[in-house]
């Protein structure tokens, strides 16, 4: 919806919980006459980390010089607020955490580098395009694996620390705390719902696990740290050989871990081990960036690269961007927003199309928005035949399903949005975008 009339607009109606504000206005308060000062050190965040994992290998040291950038970004231009730079603390404390957790996992299990990932299939496409959908509509298949929503914070903390705790306990733990924590985080951004649903169970993009590395344009999302994305967007990684090739490589080692993690569960309860044979979805318009390294890491991997018009997916993008600021800074400039998405994702684009013409060999299968909305059984049949997995019976019965339960909860359909409100026209987008629409009139 491009024409939604002002009180309407998703951003424009945000309204903040009663805690947030009261916590932020004390906090700031506080914060002022040095009470509550909260401070970004990246010394402090890997001490933090090591502390509560009891752990202090964090593997490849390639990840400080995107770390450094990112806090100092987040310090210098995201204009955080009180909430937001605790929020912030906490997130790349997690993040550390769980690249000690990973790593420690990793040297008790060496097995774990074995694990076979089988016919990977990466939904990619612009955020707001349907990529969502799609992957789960692959997800439904009961021959396919995907990683749910609280296995990305897999290997669970208590399982590290005590190695006689069972497994199945330590991951409903893991779970508990996973789906507490999505509850918070719905409270903070009461629209979350409406424009992307999210449940711990569920299937859910696998951007997470790059992050971990600190090189990640989800970074843009949460906060406005416009050098820290030029800089991963550049080619300063290139700088230093390890940090170039070790991104998807430790993204692969972490899929490992949660398959392996799979497996080592199924195995405990005496069940046989269905993992094996299983090809693997993922899903991230981040992959967008990368798919030249993705085949080089996977070479069987497959591509669904779904299609949808940028007039209306840019600003959709606007808006959610601006919701996931406005949760850590009280300053969202929506003008600035609407600018920086047009660059980002016609430059994202135009890279993608040209690693495709680079290497035609890639295995990448097209899809259009709007056909596949009109029918998207038929859609995912389609993906299947062109990539030569079984399409099982019970597959169409379970598409069907997911596919009225989605209609009916009305769950991440709801975000409203108009060009104008992020100072773009109809004539900016065509223009960035111009190669992407000669593409989509060759195809």
């Amino acid at each position: 919806m491009q024409n939604a009339s002002s009180q309407d607009l998703t951003f424009e109606s945000l309204k903040r919980p009663l805690a947030y504000r009261f916590f932020n206005t004390l906090g700031s308060s506080l914060n002022t006459i040095g009470l509550a000062k909260t401070v970004l050190d990246v010394d402090s965040l890997l001490e933090t980390a090591k502390k509560a994992t009891r752990l202090d290998d964090f593997g490849s040291q390639s990840f400080h010089v995107p770390l450094n950038q990112l806090v100092d970004s987040l310090k210098s231009e995201a204009q955080l607020n009180f909430v937001g730079k605790n929020l912030s603390k906490k997130m790349l404390v997690e993040l550390l955490s769980e690249r000690l957790r990973v790593q420690e996992y990793i040297k008790r299990n060496p097995e774990t580098l074995s694990e076979k990932i089988n016919r990977p299939l990466f939904v990619i496409g612009m955020p707001r395009s349907g990529t969502s959908f799609l992957f789960n509509l692959l997800c439904q298949d009961t021959n396919s694996s995907c990683i749910k929503y609280w296995e990305l914070y897999n290997p669970p903390q208590s399982f590290i620390q005590d190695k006689q705790l069972d497994q199945a306990i330590a991951e409903k733990a893991l779970l508990e705390k996973c789906t507490k924590e999505l509850v918070k985080k719905k409270r903070l951004m009461p629209q979350l719902d409406q424009i992307h649903a999210i449940d711990a169970l569920g299937p859910y993009e696998c951007f997470h696990l790059l992050e971990r590395d600190f090189v990640c344009h989800t970074f843009g999302l949460y906060a406005n740290v416009p050098t820290y994305i030029e800089r991963i967007e550049s080619d300063w990684m290139k700088a230093d050989p390890e940090a170039s090739t070790s991104l998807y490589k430790r993204y692969y080692q972490q899929i490992q871990v949660i398959k392996n993690l799979h497996s080592q569960l199924l195995y405990s309860q005496g069940k046989p081990t269905q993992e094996v044979d299983k090809h693997w979805v993922f899903k991230s318009p981040v992959h967008l960036w990368a798919i030249d390294e993705i085949s080089n890491t996977l070479p069987d991997a497959s591509f669904v690269h779904i299609h949808r018009d940028p007039l209306s997916v840019i600003p959709s993008i606007c808006s959610f961007i601006a919701l996931g600021r406005a949760v850590l800074s009280d300053q969202v400039d929506l003008k600035k927003i609407g600018k920086t998405a047009l660059h980002r994702w016609s430059t994202a684009i135009d890279r993608a199309l040209n690693i495709r013409r680079e290497h035609p060999s890639l295995k990448i299968i097209d899809v259009h928005y709007g056909r596949f909305i009109k029918d998207p059984v038929n859609a995912v049949r389609a993906i299947y035949h062109q990539l030569d997995y079984d399409f099982p019976s019970k597959l169409e019965e379970n598409l069907s399903q997911y596919i009225y339960k989605s209609k009916k909860s009305g769950r991440g359909q709801k975000n409203k949005y108009s060009l104008q409100q992020f100072g773009l026209e109809e004539s900016e987008v065509r223009d960035s975008f111009q190669n992407y629409y000669q593409f989509l009139s060759s195809i």
